[in-house]
């Protein structure tokens, strides 16, 4: 993939995710400056975990973490 198509798909997982869940923001220019490092042969995986943070404001819609959570 080139670079111009990665920092593409990187704008849209942001712009989608800011819609969907209201506690996600980024400012798209951080996740665009990104730069890929090459993990080292023998490196783990790192851990992904979700952590709930309070809502700067109050939510009035349905939590999608919550649904996908009683799934």
């Amino acid at each position: 993939m080139g670079q111009w198509a990665d920092k593409q798909i990187r704008l849209v997982v942001v712009t989608v995710l800011q819609g969907r869940f209201p506690h996600f923001s980024i400012d798209p220019k951080t996740v665009v400056l990104l730069k890929p490092v090459k993990a080292r042969i023998g490196q783990p995986h790192p851990d992904i975990r979700m952590v709930r943070r309070p809502a700067p404001v109050e939510v009035t819609q349905i939590d999608e973490w919550d649904t996908l959570l009683a799934a």
